[in-house]
């Protein structure tokens, strides 16, 4: 008997293990204005929201407390190729530029929803040098080119967790209910 609970508890740990849920009730749900269409996202609950449309543009910015930080850019694209790579192609070398960006650390993967960049910052903070994360997830959806920024100013012991959940929980699609406001915080 003992041996079947053993085999249930280490059933129960890989499940979590290998298919581990968000810590959070629901997906953090922001809807792009005069679009038809949102994101969702798996983020710890998020505070001092601002969102701004602009003609067909979008802006929003996010933060939580202890310093994950979520940017939406939605805009017109530019040229005529309406991919994820040109998406990517039409803001990353402009990213790259900033001068705190451990160009070393670049990884860029790529799949049917969109182009991923991750890479670490070096920040200056007086006599010492903060390393922090950073992920950005271009794609073109609807007509417009976008980019998801998420980073974390101050490095935590769980951005594993975190970044991995946000990414696990990243999506978009055009099936935004009309009656929902532009964004919803799953806040406690």
């Amino acid at each position: 008997m003992q041996r079947h609970w053993r085999m249930a508890v280490i059933a129960i740990i890989t499940t979590v293990v290998v298919a581990p849920r968000s810590a959070w009730a629901e997906p953090f749900t922001v809807n792009v204005p005069s679009q038809g269409w949102r994101i969702e996202m798996d983020v710890p609950p998020l505070a001092q929201f601002m969102g701004e449309s602009k003609g067909p543009a979008f802006i929003f910015r996010s933060a939580t407390a202890d310093g994950l930080n979520l940017s939406i850019f939605v805009e017109p694209p530019s040229g005529k190729i309406l991919t994820h790579e040109a998406c990517y192609q039409r803001y990353w070398p402009l990213a790259k530029q900033n001068p705190i960006i451990d160009l070393d650390s670049v990884k860029v993967a790529q799949n049917d929803r969109y182009v991923k960049v991750s890479y670490e910052c070096k920040v200056p903070q007086g006599t010492k040098t903060i390393q922090n994360r950073h992920v950005n997830y271009y794609f073109f959806y609807k007509g417009r080119f976008c980019d998801v920024h998420v980073s974390r100013y101050w490095p935590d012991a769980n951005d594993d967790t975190v970044f991995a959940a946000f990414d696990r929980g990243f999506k978009y699609t055009d099936d935004a209910p009309a009656a929902q406001p532009a964004t919803k915080n799953e806040a406690k």
